[in-house]
């Protein structure tokens, strides 16, 4: 039902600058979408960044971007996801598992057996429906 597709080209990148409008707007993140943009434009030629789009026929169904660290400096050996994000009207689907199932396959093509992410609300939810567990705070001090 679903195509899967890694992003490597800009163009392709645009078409998800609508979404991250509106998860930005909702989200209040002080990150605007062309930081984000300026981001991902870096990083697309990096083999160690990930953006993969999932599409229903030309609709885009959803999207993952991560960023895999593949040394075990200071315990960070992982995939950090940086957004995962999929259109409501696909949540009775396998979506959900298809995107667990892109986030595995990173992980071993890197060999690594570690997941990150990092989460403002909903921790409950992620321990219960995904099995995360919460390993350490994220401590800010603005200057």
């Amino acid at each position: 039902m679903f195509t899967v597709k890694r992003i490597t080209d800009m163009a392709d990148v645009l078409q998800f600058v609508p979404i991250e409008c509106r998860l930005r707007e909702k989200e209040k993140t002080p990150v605007r979408t062309n930081e984000f943009l300026a981001f991902v434009q870096s990083a697309l030629q990096n083999e160690l960044f990930y953006l993969v789009g999932v599409y229903d026929g030309a609709d885009i169904a959803g999207y993952i971007a991560v960023l895999v660290i593949p040394i075990n400096l200071m315990d960070m050996k992982s995939v950090n996801i940086l957004r995962v994000w999929y259109d409501p009207k696909y949540r009775k689907t396998e979506i959900r598992d298809l995107g667990w199932q892109i986030i595995t396959e990173i992980a071993k093509i890197h060999g690594i057996k570690k997941v990150r992410f990092e989460a403002r609300r909903g921790i409950k939810a992620y321990e219960r429906t995904w099995k995360f567990k919460a390993i350490s705070t994220v401590m800010e001090r603005r200057i």
